[in-house]
């Protein structure tokens, strides 16, 4: 369940949108065959979905569905888990690119793994409606093998579009708490199996007031702050020293999420460093040696070399931490929260420090 690399857009985004019926039908309980083929039926271009209007099927009939069922159900568990036949059904999808010699998992892959679970909860309701799953197979196996290469155009970047209609924040769920908050949409990150889910943009400002931003990667976070690790003596180290304060922005695009964060900075404790430096790779260790970070280099062989040399350095005892790396924690003073909305009515919610306490109010989008 973590081999995503293969994965296409269209199958990834039906899993994602699968997650998102789940928490919408079925009460945060699970994540069933019925709500992956109700993912593949709601993503663009999908293979299933013109095998409905053909049959003028209607989709809502299968959220009602979703929804009767759901109710007739005890309320489970708030973490979203998938249910043996779900794991069956994406592992199928891999089966079938094997036998069919794709290199990627497609979104039709995972319509024609039906076939192998015919008793399946979204395969028995498919054959209520008519279909012959094994046809099905054949069908999505026809559209994948025959259907012509399509021409690569590269679009006006002005014309770009992307409909948000995912979930929607309201004043009762965001709730008081920005902290408990973020933790609930890491989790949903982390249920989603997104591709590095921790990376964030951080921005930071030079003496001369020049911003600067770059990708990081969030590795703790609690209600004192969120923590990355880079070299103090970068060009980061350098602007947070001089000007100890900074934002940090992390985006999901596939849930259509994102995070402002604005605070000041602190390094943190020599232990916490020391700590997960030594939980790192130790090739990672000795990288953290060789690199001079934002320092000129003079060739990528120069750099291999004295990773070599600290190799040989310290070998046969454990790689120290460099007194010139280790964590920094932000300390938020505004957060905001934001997800998609349909025709760009997006939700915004911002929270402000106000001593102890954080003051929450819904913003424009």
């Amino acid at each position: 369940m973590t081999m995503w690399e293969p994965f296409t857009e269209s199958a990834r985004r039906a899993i994602v949108l699968a997650q998102d019926v789940a928490r919408k039908y079925g009460r945060g309980r699970y994540i069933g065959t019925q709500h992956i083929v109700m993912g593949v039926l709601e993503i663009d271009e999908g293979p299933l979905l013109p095998l409905f209007e053909e049959r003028d099927l209607s989709l809502d009939a299968y959220r009602e569905r979703l929804a009767r069922e759901s109710r007739e159900r005890e309320p489970g568990p708030q973490e979203l888990e998938f249910t043996p036949n779900a794991k069956r059904l994406i592992e199928g999808a891999f089966v079938c690119a094997h036998e069919w010699k794709t290199s990627y998992i497609a979104a039709e892959h995972l319509v024609a793994a039906l076939a192998m679970l015919p008793k399946c909860n979204a395969a028995r309701y498919l054959i209520e409606l008519g279909f012959d799953v094994q046809s099905l197979a054949t069908a999505m196996r026809g559209q994948l093998t025959s259907a012509p290469a399509k021409r690569v155009r590269t679009p006006r970047v002005g014309s770009l579009r992307r409909a948000y209609e995912l979930e929607k924040l309201t004043d009762a769920n965001v709730g008081s708490d920005p902290v408990a908050w973020l933790k609930v949409w890491i989790a949903d990150v982390a249920a989603a199996d997104l591709i590095e889910p921790n990376a964030m943009s951080l921005s930071t400002v030079d003496e001369n007031g020049q911003p600067s931003s770059r990708m990081v990667l969030l590795r703790g976070f609690d209600e004192r702050g969120l923590v990355f690790f880079t070299s103090y003596l970068s060009r980061k180290g350098a602007h947070l020293a001089h000007n100890p304060q900074a934002a940090l922005l992390l985006w999901w695009g596939e849930l259509a999420r994102q995070v402002r964060i604005e605070g000041t900075i602190e390094q943190i404790s020599e232990e916490e460093s020391d700590y997960y430096f030594a939980s790192r790779p130790r090739d990672h260790q000795l990288s953290a040696w060789a690199s001079e970070q934002s320092e000129p280099l003079e060739s990528r062989a120069a750099l291999e070399r004295r990773v070599d040399d600290y190799r040989v350095r310290f070998e046969g005892e454990p790689v120290p931490r460099p007194h010139s790396w280790g964590g920094y924690r932000l300390q938020p003073q505004r957060i905001e929260f934001w997800q998609g909305g349909k025709n760009r009515l997006h939700d915004r919610f911002e929270f402000v420090k106000d001593g102890a306490q954080w003051r929450v109010q819904r913003l424009s989008p």
